[in-house]
């Protein structure tokens, strides 16, 4: 599976081991620089997060991508009627 996905696996597995270090504070930004030789980090921004700032960080991040996707949601409800109908439909569908 390494080989499907260019070693992201291997890279992953560095970011889980660094965040099972130190869970609660993180490794510091960065921090994917001390043990591979990478400018691109891990490749993953969640498992990034995890590492480098640990869950507090990891909550933050996610905070924000949750309110960004709220965000782009609310602003589909202000498209023109005959898609809005349809996209509540689907809210209906996806939310309850």
């Amino acid at each position: 599976m390494s080989a499907l996905t260019e070693g992201r696996w291997n890279l992953w597995s560095v970011a889980l081991h660094k965040f099972a270090l130190r869970p609660i504070w993180g490794n510091g930004y960065l921090s994917a620089q001390d043990s591979i030789y990478l400018s691109g980090g891990y490749h993953n921004e969640y498992l990034t997060a995890l590492a480098e700032q640990g869950l507090i960080g990891f909550l933050a991040v996610a905070y924000l991508f949750w309110f960004l996707f709220m965000a782009a949601v609310l602003r589909v409800e202000e498209l023109p009627a005959p898609f809005i109908m349809e996209w509540q439909w689907q809210k209906r569908k996806l939310f309850s």
